[in-house]
């Protein structure tokens, strides 16, 4: 496989990606919804309620129920019934396996445009001011 089809190759892996990863970044785009994300996250394996949830923040049932559905439609986060109550969890290990490849796609395409750029054929940067981001 040439160079270009292998970049090729990885821009299409990375559309891809992007679109799964959409769902995604626009939940966790909301400053309300990232906040309750913290407070699940606070609550750790016991999950929290939309009571719980309301308590800690100036939110309406109703609007908290709304922002969680978001949450959960994305697969940020998790519900199980107890009893009467929902109890909500965090779900992060698959999404974020998700976005890690995307940042690592991205990573790559820029690595093989530098050294394009560079003329070397060796990972590098053009600017020796720059650092890499591992």
């Amino acid at each position: 496989m040439s160079k270009e089809t292998g970049s090729i190759n990885e821009k299409k892996k990375a559309i891809d990606l992007f679109h799964l990863c959409s769902p995604l970044f626009l939940a966790m785009g909301d400053t309300v919804r990232q906040q309750l994300l913290l407070d699940i996250a606070d609550c750790s394996e016991k999950g929290c309620n939309v009571a719980e949830l309301t308590g800690k923040t100036r939110l309406s049932r109703s609007a908290i129920s709304y922002h969680l559905k978001i949450l959960k439609d994305s697969g940020l986060i998790t519900a199980r019934k107890k009893g009467t109550q929902v109890f909500y969890f965090l779900h992060l290990d698959e999404n974020f396996v998700i976005i890690r490849e995307l940042v690592d796609t991205l990573q790559r395409l820029i690595a093989v445009k530098t050294r394009q750029l560079d003329g070397s054929g060796k990972p590098g940067l053009k600017n020796q001011g720059e650092q890499q981001i591992p």
